[in-house]
């Protein structure tokens, strides 16, 4: 009987998950999309934006985390300082959550860890699976999502505070202790570290949520 409560709340919260959906607002004049990016540009800089994970898994109990895929490209002949910190997530209602650093994330996680669901009851167990639930659901994430994935790879896939070189590209993921599915729509908003000589400046990113 526990097990099969178990296996009932997981598929209630892996159902509620395909009723509700994502999309990027692009705003004239300011964005555009790209595939399913949402990106927005200066001269000196181009940003992309999408959604990765509506729920990040594992990751701490005490709240839902959500996580985005940005990739920044330095199109100046100047460093770029770029940090998690720079990234803020902003409610319909004004709310504000703050980017989590990826090592901070990590240790909530293992933390958390003995009062997580052990694999397989949550995730997927096969391949498949996988690939069905991705075709199905694609606001959700670009990449296929798998029970056995390890906390390490929070670190591995997140942001970290560095400096982006001329003319160059990085991607990787940032983190907000956010539940996206009570919301309306949302923006994130990157704050633009000023280059030398020049002052800090925000980038928004608009998004709807819908529920089916």
């Amino acid at each position: 009987m526990r097990w099969f409560s178990l296996g009932l709340t997981a598929l209630l919260f892996l159902t509620a998950c395909s009723s509700v959906r994502v999309f990027p607002q692009p705003v004239a004049d300011e964005s555009f999309l790209l595939d399913v990016d949402l990106v927005r540009q200066t001269d000196e800089l181009r940003v992309r934006m999408r959604l990765r994970d509506i729920s990040v898994r594992p990751a701490p109990v005490e709240s839902n985390i959500c996580s985005f895929w940005v990739e920044l490209e330095n199109r100046s002949e100047l460093m770029l300082p770029v940090s998690p910190k720079d990234f803020v997530l902003i409610a319909g209602d004004g709310q504000l959550f703050q980017s989590i650093e990826p090592e901070i994330l990590l240790a909530q996680t293992k933390i958390s860890a003995p009062y997580l669901i052990p694999y397989p009851y949550i995730g997927y167990y096969y391949l498949q699976d996988a690939y069905r639930a991705e075709a199905r659901d694609q606001f959700v994430s670009q990449q296929a999502y798998f029970g056995s994935r390890r906390g390490e790879h929070i670190v591995l896939d997140g942001l970290t505070a560095q400096d982006v070189f001329p003319e160059t590209r990085i991607a990787a993921a940032i983190y907000f202790p956010a539940e996206l599915r009570t919301m309306k729509s949302f923006k994130i908003r990157y704050q633009v570290q000023g280059l030398p000589g020049e002052q800090s400046f925000p980038l928004d990113f608009a998004f709807s949520v819908e529920k089916n």
